[in-house]
């Protein structure tokens, strides 16, 4: 794909302005970081600033090397609507954990050998049957963390799990709705989801594209 050692190009030839006026704000940015280099000394800050230097190359290169044009202009207005460095290297990060560590070689496990031709045996096909089951009952993961808040609300009877208090906004519809309510409101309370995940690792699994 391209690599993070190597620094961005000083031309690019043939592109939009946009993309052209991002690359020199990563040039920017990229020389700064490299200066800060030269200069530091303490163990920690050499490898902040290599991470850095490493993010922001990221986001030069993908202005170049893109999968298409529409995500090239995709990736300079991100650079260019950043209104400092700080959150033009976050941005590099972000890309750097979302997008180019999914296409890692070391991350795809490489077959040692020819495809094994397909088992005749009779437990198989009872196993495609399980299989077909187990599938029609799995549930696509939550679109984001208001999903994923929702969806546990309604398995948990709209009640926090922990303190047993009643989710607020759904008793606000259900008054809303016209049904009258025999409840101690002393035991309802606005509820918070605790998220292990962030809401782009495992939404919309069945899009290859990603």
């Amino acid at each position: 794909m391209f690599n993070t050692q190597q620094p961005l190009p000083s031309i690019l030839t043939n592109q939009p302005s946009e993309i052209v006026e991002a690359m020199r704000r990563c040039r920017k940015v990229e020389a700064a970081i490299t200066r800060d280099l030269e200069k530091a000394t303490a163990r920690r800050e050499v490898a902040t600033l290599k991470q850095n230097l490493v993010d922001v190359r990221i986001l030069g290169h993908l202005l170049s090397v893109g999968p298409s044009e529409v995500a090239k202009l995709h990736v300079a207005q991100t650079i260019t609507s950043c209104e400092d460095d700080g959150l033009l290297i976050k941005q590099g990060c972000f890309y750097n954990q979302h997008f180019v560590r999914t296409l890692n070689k070391s991350s795809v496990l490489k077959a040692k050998g020819p495809t094994p031709e397909p088992s005749r045996h009779l437990s198989i096909s009872i196993f495609n049957e399980t299989q077909a089951l187990v599938v029609q009952d799995l549930k696509p993961s939550p679109r984001d963390h208001r999903h994923a808040k929702s969806s546990d609300l309604r398995r948990d009877n709209q009640r926090c799990v922990i303190s047993g208090h009643v989710e607020t906004k759904y008793l606000e519809r259900q008054v809303a709705q016209g049904f009258t309510l025999n409840i101690n409101w002393k035991h309802v309370a606005q509820t918070e989801c605790s998220h292990v995940f962030s809401e782009s690792t495992n939404w919309d699994l069945r899009n290859y594209a990603k």
